[in-house]
């Protein structure tokens, strides 16, 4: 393989990587293109020129049902908008909109967690806190506050310990099948 070649091959890699890690930011979400407030564009502020980007995408989300948003773009395009937390309408031409946001649910279920390549184990620590603390560890690297379900099995899976990293081989090992975050 040349150092041209190889490269290339790097660049691949990296960008299968990023594609892989954002489609999973997004796969866990729910998308609002050009998202509406009262049939105006959603401004850019949550308040009236106070608390703009972040707070305004969060505030939508939540008024949606969900926990939070987890990315969001803008724009500066002229349109009329409206302040989330007020609801003024904003026609001047410098009222921005946030023209898509990506808000996450307050409950997500992962079926068959990994950690790092493998099952998630059912012990947080080697064969100690076992179950829950491992179900809101898993969620807890996720970016959840806790677990609010799981389920486990013995399969004789290998399974990797979320605290530590052991990976477990031996046919005592169970495995968390599914975890609800919230």
């Amino acid at each position: 393989m040349t150092k041209s070649t190889s490269l290339k091959y790097m660049a691949a890699q990296f960008l299968l990587l990023l594609f892989l890690l954002c489609g999973q930011k997004y796969a866990l979400g729910a998308t609002f293109n050009n998202p509406k407030v009262e049939g105006y564009g959603l401004d850019y502020c949550r308040e009236w020129t106070q608390n703009c980007g972040w707070p305004a995408a969060h505030a939508f989300c939540k008024s949606k049902g969900y926990r939070k948003a987890i990315d969001y773009k803008w724009v500066k395009d002229n349109q009329k908008t409206r302040i989330i937390h007020g609801g003024q309408v904003c026609d001047a031409q410098f009222c921005d909109r946030i023209s898509q946001v990506v808000c996450q649910p307050k409950t997500v279920t992962f079926n068959n967690p990994k950690v790092k390549g493998y099952s998630l184990d059912y012990c947080r620590e080697w064969t100690q806190n076992c179950g829950w603390p491992a179900a809101h560890a898993f969620c807890k690297s996720k970016g959840y506050r806790k677990a609010a379900n799981f389920r486990w099995v013995k399969d004789n899976q290998k399974t990797r310990i979320i605290n530590g990293g052991q990976v477990c081989d031996a046919p005592f090992c169970d495995r968390i099948s599914a975890v609800v975050c919230q």
